[in-house]
């Protein structure tokens, strides 16, 4: 049976629907609702047959999102769609850690029943178990080049094994808990952190500790590596998130904001936004250089648990308690706004234009949106749909130069 959300606002490219009253057409078109998505001011959202939803993780391709449930299951979903294309069962309890292999190839699941699962993501096949921590596993990560998996467990230790031998390579001890474990992005670092609120810095491939951060004085609940390779940030039941320059050790920001335990962090492609989710059920963006909250996202009604951006398109995805999973759009920068702008004012007089002088006004608005869209740079978050759009809006100026052409 088809579900109908109450829809407040509508976002429209220049090159998709018009908006008219075919607004049904246009939600088939975009997929927004098709039993699986609803839509609800500035973002989409799936609904989710579990309790909870405890971790998610997107494929390096963009095309798919992983989630582990409190009901033991994991579920693998088309992003398009929302829909279950394949479920993968085998845990005795809750799925507290997924992520994908850097080669998009297969899932690593962490669970509460103490082992660690391998999956192949084209075909839910499972690969293979680890079973080597005495105590739930929080969290799992693969190393850049998808050699290995780190897990970290409650039973106070991190645990690196070699995914091509199938046997454990490391085993690094803790004084306390762990529940979080992150790689650099040269993988040549480990870092990880739990009840001590202490960052532990870890050599590799030696297991040499490095140094120790105290970072926090209550856990740490997360903590994420920015893909430059300068900072990790840490999530912590303090209610903050610390910014650290990985160089020198040294603190390089405070963000407040959340005013209860902080549950989650993530950078964006960029890493020049930090997202961040909590037990207060919102999801906050920082600027990571300014430390400067940019917005607020409210519409989780229990606490947010996993975030991760997706690197092919302007969202940021949560999943959180009340089994939800919301993909939402982050802002644009100036050079990707302006550039939608003049492709508006293109695609307006587009309907208008008679005369050569306002097919000449059409051709020049897309070539300066082009134009823009060229500037952004390759590390930006914008990067990878400016470049779709430059090749729709060249198709749309060699267009408008044959219409042109024809007053000649």
């Amino acid at each position: 049976m088809l579900k109908i959300f109450p829809i407040y606002k509508f976002f429209f490219s220049v090159e998709g629907c018009i908006l008219s009253s075919l607004i049904i057409l246009c939600l088939i078109k975009f997929n927004f609702n098709q039993g699986n998505y609803g839509v609800n001011l500035n973002h989409k959202y799936i609904n989710v047959q579990s309790l909870r939803v405890y971790s998610l993780a997107i494929s390096p391709d963009g095309n798919t999102i992983v989630n582990g449930n409190l009901n033991k299951d994991i579920d693998v979903r088309d992003l398009q769609t929302g829909k279950i294309t394949r479920q993968l069962v085998g845990h005795g309890d809750s799925v507290n850690s997924v992520a994908i292999s850097p080669n998009n190839q297969i899932i690593a699941s962490g669970s509460g029943d103490n082992n660690i699962k391998i999956w192949d993501l084209k075909t839910g096949k499972l690969i293979q178990t680890f079973s080597g921590h005495k105590d739930d596993v929080k969290s799992v990560a693969f190393s850049p080049d998808g050699i290995f998996l780190a897990s970290s467990s409650w039973d106070k230790t991190v645990k690196i094994w070699n995914l091509k031998t199938g046997v454990l390579f490391l085993n690094l001890p803790h004084s306390d808990e762990v529940r979080t474990v992150a790689f650099s992005p040269d993988g040549k670092i480990l870092v990880s952190g739990g009840q001590s609120g202490k960052i532990m810095i870890w050599y590799l491939p030696t297991g040499k500790l490095r140094t120790h951060l105290v970072a926090h004085k209550k856990p740490i609940w997360s903590i994420a590596f920015s893909p430059n390779g300068k900072y990790i940030a840490s999530a912590s039941s303090d209610h903050t998130i610390k910014v650290w320059n990985i160089k020198n050790g040294e603190l390089s920001a405070v963000l407040t904001g959340h005013n209860k335990a902080v549950y989650s962090v993530a950078f964006s492609s960029d890493s020049q936004t930090l997202a961040s989710g909590g037990y207060d059920q919102t999801v906050k963006l920082w600027n990571v250089e300014t430390g400067n909250l940019i917005n607020t996202f409210t519409g989780h009604t229990k606490p947010v648990w996993s975030l991760a951006f997706n690197p092919h398109n302007h969202t940021l995805i949560s999943g959180g308690a009340d089994a939800k999973i919301k993909i939402w759009n982050l802002p644009k920068s100036d050079l990707f706004r302006q550039g939608i702008n003049y492709a508006m004012k293109a695609a307006n007089l587009t309907q208008i234009a008679k005369s050569s002088q306002e097919w000449q006004m059409v051709i020049d608005n897309w070539q300066k949106s082009i134009d823009l869209m060229s500037r952004i740079p390759n590390s930006s978050i914008d990067y990878a749909i400016a470049q779709k759009k430059i090749v729709e809006y060249q198709r749309n100026l060699n267009y408008s130069q044959l219409r042109l052409s024809k007053f000649a």
